[in-house]
C-alpha cells in the first residue's frame, strides 16, 4: 500500500502545483531573476549551516560546486545522477540536500535499502536552518515506501509511525497532500496491527485538512455566486501585457456563461476519507456535531450541488452514525426538445455525465456539453439553469411517438446518485416537405416527463 500511496501523493502534489501557479506574466518577469539567484541561495544556505553549527569551513561549498550540483541534480538520467553523487560524496556529504537527492535517485532505481540509508544520513546531519523542514517531509513518502519493501512488519510499523509524525511536524496546513499521505499510512498501520489508535490519528490529520480546505471551497462558492472578478491592469504595464490581461478578462466573462457549481477536488477527497473513518470509529455525538459545524457553517450547504452536499452530513442523534442527508430538491423542472436539455444548475458539476437513450432502440446520445448557464436571480443559486447540447442528438430525427430515457450523473464518482427519468413527446409541429414524395416531417418538438 505504501508504494501506491506514494504514487498517489506524487500525483496529488502535481495537481496542487498546477492549482497554485501564478499568472504567466508574473512568472515570465521573475523567471530570469530566480534562475540567477538559485545558485546564490544554495551557496548562502550552506554558509549559514556552517556558521550556525560551527562546522569546519572546508565543508562549505564553492559557488562552482553549487553550480555543478544544481546541474547534475536536474539530470533526468538517474544512473548518471547517482554516479555523480556517489563519486563526489566527500564534497557534498555535509550538504543536506545531497542526501535527499541521492535518496530520491535510489528510489527511482528501486534501490530501496540505499534510499533509506541516505535518508538516515540526512537525519543524522540535523543541520537544517528551517523551523519546518519541508524538503525532508517531502522525501518521507519514499522512505516509507522503501521501508515496506525492506523491513519486517514490526520494524516497518515503528519507523513509519515516527516518519508520519515527522511529516506532520514539518508541514503547514497548505501541504494537505503530504498530510493526506500520512493519514493513508496511519490506515495502513491499522491494517497491519488492528490498533484503532492509528485510525484515530488518521482522523485527526484529515479533520485538520478539512478545516483548512473548507475555506477554499467557500471561496470558490463565493466566486461562483459573485460578479466576475476582472484582473486590474497595474500602472506602468506594457502594452503587450495590457492586451494579455484584457484577453484574460474577456475569457473570464465567456467562462462565466457556462460555469457550473464548483467542487474543490482536494476538499471532497478529504471529505470522502473522513466520512469513511467516521463510520469505522463510531464517534461521540459532540464530535459528529463538530464535523457538521466545520463543513456546514450555520447548517448551510458547502457544495452547491444538491446530491454532492447531501453526502457529507452525519447524524448527531445518540448512537446513530448515519452518514448522508435527504435531498433538498426531489423534483425539478426539465426542458427537452430533442436537441437541448435544460435542468437546474444545482444538479450538476462541470464533470457531470448525461446520457439520453431512445426507448426501443440502441441509440444513445452521450456527448452532452454545457451550452449556457442562466442566472435568473443572481442571489439565489437554485434559480440558475444549465442548458446542454449534443451534436449526436442534433442529427437525430424524432417522430411523434418518440420516448427517451435520461440519466444524469451529477459528478464523476456519483453514479449511484444518478437522476433517471423518462420523457415522451408532448407537442410537435408537422411540416410538409415541398418536394416529392411530399411527405411531412416533425419539428418544434417538446417532451414531458412521464411516470414509468
Amino acid at each position: 500500500m505504501a508504494v501506491d500511496a506514494a504514487v498517489n501523493y506524487t500525483a496529488a502534489m502535481s495537481e496542487l502545483d498546477l492549482e497554485y501557479l501564478q499568472e504567466r506574466w508574473d512568472l515570465e518577469e521573475k523567471e530570469e531573476e530566480e534562475l540567477h539567484n538559485s545558485r546564490k541561495i544554495a551557496f548562502d544556505y550552506m554558509i549559514d549551516v556552517v556558521r550556525k553549527y560551527d562546522l569546519p569551513g572546508t565543508m562549505a561549498l564553492s559557488e562552482e560546486n553549487i553550480e555543478e550540483y544544481v546541474r547534475r541534480k536536474n539530470n533526468t538520467n538517474i544512473d548518471q545522477k547517482i554516479q555523480f553523487l556517489e563519486t563526489n560524496k566527500s564534497i557534498y556529504k555535509g550538504y543536506g540536500d545531497y542526501w535527499l537527492t541521492l535518496a530520491s535517485a535510489y528510489f527511482s532505481n528501486s534501490d530501496y535499502k540505499k534510499c533509506i540509508e541516505s535518508i538516515k544520513e540526512y537525519e543524522a546531519l540535523g543541520n537544517t536552518i528551517f523551523r519546518k523542514d519541508y524538503q525532508y517531509a517531502k522525501i518521507l513518502p519514499l522512505a516509507i515506501a522503501s521501508a515496506e519493501q525492506e523491513y519486517e512488519v514490526s520494524e516497518f510499523v515503528s519507523e513509519t509511525e515516527n516518519w508520519i509524525e515527522k511529516i506532520i511536524e514539518n508541514t503547514k496546513d497548505s501541504h494537505w497532500a503530504l498530510r493526506y499521505f500520512a493519514a493513508q499510512m496511519c490506515v495502513d498501520l491499522y491494517s497491519k496491527t488492528s490498533d484503532k489508535d492509528y485510525l484515530r490519528r488518521a482522523y485527526d490529520i484529515i479533520k485538520n485538512n478539512i478545516n483548512y480546505l473548507v475555506d477554499i471551497q467557500k471561496k470558490k462558492n463565493e466566486e461562483f455566486l459573485g460578479p466576475v472578478q476582472s484582473l486590474e491592469i497595474p500602472k506602468g504595464t506594457t502594452k503587450s501585457k495590457q492586451k494579455e490581461i484584457n484577453n484574460i478578462n474577456k475569457m473570464l466573462k465567456e467562462e462565466r456563461k457556462t460555469i457550473l457549481p464548483p467542487v474543490y477536488e482536494p476538499f471532497i477527497l478529504n471529505c470522502d476519507f473522513l466520512f469513511g473513518l467516521i463510520k469505522e470509529l463510531e464517534l461521540p455525538k459532540s464530535e459528529r456535531k463538530r464535523i457538521n459545524g466545520i463543513i456546514h457553517e450555520n447548517e448551510e450547504p458547502i457544495f452547491l450541488i444538491d446530491v454532492v452536499d447531501s453526502m457529507y452530513w452525519i447524524s448527531t442523534e445518540e448512537d446513530d452514525y448515519t452518514v448522508g442527508n435527504e435531498l433538498k430538491y426531489t423534483s425539478f423542472n426539465t426542458l427537452f426538445d430533442g436537441h437541448e436539455l435544460t435542468i437546474p444548475a444545482y444538479l450538476v458539476s462541470d464533470d457531470a455525465k448525461i446520457t439520453v437513450s431512445i426507448v426501443g432502440e440502441d441509440t444513445v446520445f452521450d456527448d452532452w456539453k454545457v451550452k449556457e448557464v442562466k442566472r435568473k436571480n443572481p442571489k439565489d443559486y437554485t434559480s440558475f439553469t444549465a442548458t446542454f447540447s449534443s451534436d449526436l442528438a442534433d442529427e437525430y430525427s424524432y417522430d411523434k411517438d418518440s420516448r427517451v430515457r435520461i440519466r444524469i450523473v451529477p459528478k464523476n464518482g456519483f453514479a449511484k446518485q444518478a437522476y433517471q427519468f423518462g420523457m415522451e413527446v408532448s407537442s410537435y409541429k408537422e411540416s410538409p416537405i415541398p418536394i416529392p414524395p411530399f411527405t411531412t416531417f416533425i419539428d418544434d418538438i417538446t417532451f414531458k416527463v412521464v411516470t414509468e
